[in-house]
């Protein structure tokens, strides 16, 4: 999806918001597609497009808000969280 090309004309907080918005409904759609296989595809490719790409997309809305000089503390900062949300979230996923 393109999202960096929507977010250099809209406004990257506004897609950020919204694609995770949009992205977190349509993994909740996903329990009511039941087992048909494609419409769980369908769900997971479209809401994988949306939140896929929130590390790049942060990192550039960091290098808008922030002064150059903390770049490379947001970008430890975030590597952090992002690992952080890899190891517990399939966890909590799975309660």
């Amino acid at each position: 999806m393109p999202l960096g090309m929507l977010s250099d004309r809209y406004g990257r907080k506004k897609i950020l918001m919204s694609a995770g918005i949009s992205g977190g409904i349509i993994f909740m759609l996903v329990p009511v597609a039941g087992t048909h296989f494609w419409w769980t595809l369908v769900l997971l490719t479209i809401a994988g497009g949306l939140v896929g790409s929130f590390f790049s997309l942060g990192l550039a809305y960091a290098a808008d808000i922030l002064p150059k000089v903390l770049l490379p503390a947001a970008n430890v900062v975030a590597s952090f969280h992002f690992t952080i949300g890899s190891i517990i979230g399939p966890n909590l996923g799975v309660r």
